[in-house]
């Protein structure tokens, strides 16, 4: 199978999606920071151990497009929030970001912005 890395976790094999992130769907999993669930164990007072996951705190969220002029709807955790803050904003933080890192509907947006910058320079040269 090409593109994808086996590796192996206790008796268990598992396959993971090499520099891919497009056909990777999970219910809890962050659009923005690739967060997804975590395992870890819950420790009794008597040092007692069992099996638990982590979740992410994930949310769907309107996130405002200014060069479309429309509003995304994304899952997004906290985290991605303040990244989407920090890079100034969707539009900025998809262009700035490698194709790798992003999942299906961010490079879905990308392709649009990529589209709609090209339409509307297109416009301003014949004008």
């Amino acid at each position: 199978m090409q593109g994808v890395l086996p590796l192996t976790r206790g008796f268990k094999r598992v396959m993971i999606l090499k520099n891919t992130f497009t056909n990777f769907s999970m219910s809890r999993f962050c659009c923005i920071s690739l967060k997804g669930p975590m395992v870890g164990n819950n420790v009794s007072h008597a040092n007692n151990k069992t099996k638990r996951v982590f979740y992410p705190n994930v949310r769907w969220v309107s996130v405002y497009s200014q060069i479309l002029s429309k509003n995304i709807m994304l899952k997004v955790s906290s985290a991605g929030m303040k990244t989407i803050d920090k890079n100034g904003g969707i539009d900025l933080f998809v262009q700035k970001t490698s194709n790798r890192k992003l999942t299906a509907p961010l490079l879905k947006l990308k392709k649009d912005l990529a589209l709609f910058t090209a339409k509307k320079t297109e416009t301003e040269t014949t004008a």
